[in-house]
């Protein structure tokens, strides 16, 4: 038989770093619950200056999602942004990785040589892409990920061919930031109506202001 146990609840008010890793078996979104995380910090731990929040969630084709309670764009509310705690994506072949971590400068993020302000920040959200399945997985965890948050900077650590960044384009019209491993100009595989579609979502709701090419 399985022993729990019952541990008392404590005030550690003057605690200013905390590491806590949780490892599960099963899933449950509501690790990210930035209002019960909130609250918590409010309540239990208000000195705290640094906060880092990890989930994965693994990504089955066949299988759906759990809903993601309280809405999206939890962790872009004024209490983090004052914290400049900031929100972070990862999609790693099938699998989606969730972060909160303190503002670290990107290569983005200077503006006149002044780091960016609370308005700014509310819009820090990123994406990061590497080592995808299919254009179709990566399409459907894109809409998964865009459930919990608006993303306004992409990363792309992979070559990506012209048709699947305008896919990716057209999924995410709030970019402001793009940065691309390698862009392939082999020749589209898209139907010409497919194509000129895409490019007129994107055209409409173009917002990127910086570009980063590596190759």
């Amino acid at each position: 038989a399985t022993t729990i146990h019952t541990i008392l609840p404590i005030t550690l008010s003057n605690l200013t770093h905390l590491f806590l890793c949780i490892t599960i078996q099963s899933e449950d979104i509501e690790f990210l619950n930035a209002h019960r995380w909130e609250e918590l910090i409010v309540k239990l731990l208000p000195e705290l200056e640094k906060f880092y929040l990890h989930y994965h969630e693994g990504v089955d084709s066949e299988s759906e999602f759990s809903v993601y309670p309280g809405g999206p764009n939890q962790f872009i509310s004024s209490f983090w942004i004052e914290h400049k705690w900031i929100f972070e994506v990862e999609i790693i072949t099938k699998s989606i990785y969730y972060s909160v971590r303190p503002y670290k400068k990107r290569w983005f993020d200077y503006k006149n040589n002044k780091l960016f302000d609370s308005v700014e920040l509310s819009k820090s959200s990123q994406l990061i892409i590497k080592n995808t399945n299919t254009d179709e997985q990566l399409r459907l965890n894109i809409l998964r990920v865009l459930n919990v948050v608006q993303i306004y900077h992409l990363e792309i650590s992979e070559t990506v061919s012209s048709d699947l960044l305008m896919i990716l384009l057209n999924l995410l019209p709030q970019l402001n930031t793009l940065n691309l491993y390698f862009l392939s100009l082999k020749e589209s595989k898209m139907s010409h109506l497919d194509k000129s579609s895409i490019k007129s979502s994107i055209k409409d709701s173009y917002k990127i202001t910086k570009l980063y090419l590596k190759k």
